[in-house]
């Protein structure tokens, strides 16, 4: 394996055979497994290594598209070894007509102030952008207002993290869907449709600032939804918000 270090990172080109994984990042019209045109830059970063996977001159990287179905997972290309440089892949969710869509996080790490994953109720036009994520901390899960529900992954073009990897799943109308569990939080009630009741708590050293009890109930417009936002959670200046139903309120993590 050859390649130079630059700018605190090896840049080199390591065989198919170097990579124990069984995921492909795909490069125009072959794909890692099969062809050659993959690089691979090794990273050291904050001890741990990470693979970034970048096409050769003359290929263009490929990810994104439309998705269907009653449930689904979506990953960031060459997750959990690094997406690439200079990436842009929309992912647009579709679900049944009146039904919406609901987002958890099941990993999340993308190079803080410089990468982003920019989520969109509707189709990834400016006017149903909603909010975009960066940094090392899993959001909490989204639940769309509609039937369509969108993701644009761009990165720049220097060091890159892991990825990021979400679970999706249609809401029939009369489902609240989950609202999670914030960190140090504890949530009694397994089921979320119209009528249900669920209650938070927090561990010992967290304050719960907002309503424990949320009962799943039809709004004026005909959607289901919590009757409260769900808690924050304190301790030493650091809170954790649900983004609920993309009624969007700042969050710090």
């Amino acid at each position: 394996m050859k390649g130079i270090y630059r700018d605190g990172y090896y840049d080199g080109s390591i065989e198919p055979r170097d990579v124990f994984s069984r995921k492909c990042v795909k490069c125009g019209r072959g794909d890692f497994a099969h062809s050659r045109r993959m690089r691979i830059r090794i990273v050291v970063w904050n001890l741990v290594f990470s693979l970034m996977f970048t096409c050769v001159t003359g290929f263009i990287h490929t990810c994104g598209g439309n998705l269907k179905g009653r449930n689904g997972t979506i990953e960031s290309p060459g997750f959990p070894y690094g997406y690439p440089n200079g990436a842009n892949c929309t992912w647009v969710i579709v679900a049944e007509e009146g039904n919406r869509i609901h987002i958890v996080f099941q990993s999340f790490a993308v190079e803080e102030e410089y990468d982003f994953l920019s989520l969109y109720d509707g189709p990834p036009h400016p006017a149903n952008f909603r909010t975009r994520l960066t940094g090392f901390t899993i959001p909490p899960p989204v639940t769309s207002s509609g039937s369509v529900f969108s993701l644009r992954l761009t990165s720049d073009f220097a060091v890159s993290a892991h990825g990021f990897k979400v679970v999706y799943e249609e809401l029939r109308s009369s489902s609240c869907g989950n609202p999670g569990i914030p960190p140090k939080g504890i949530l009694n009630g397994t089921l979320f449709n119209v009528g249900d009741k669920i209650r938070y708590r927090c561990v010992t050293g967290y304050v719960l600032d907002g309503h424990s009890l949320l009962t799943c109930v039809t709004n004026a417009a005909g959607v289901s939804v919590w009757d409260f936002p769900v808690a924050n959670l304190q301790s030493g200046g650091h809170m954790w918000r649900h983004l609920e139903g993309f009624q969007w309120a700042h969050f710090q993590l």
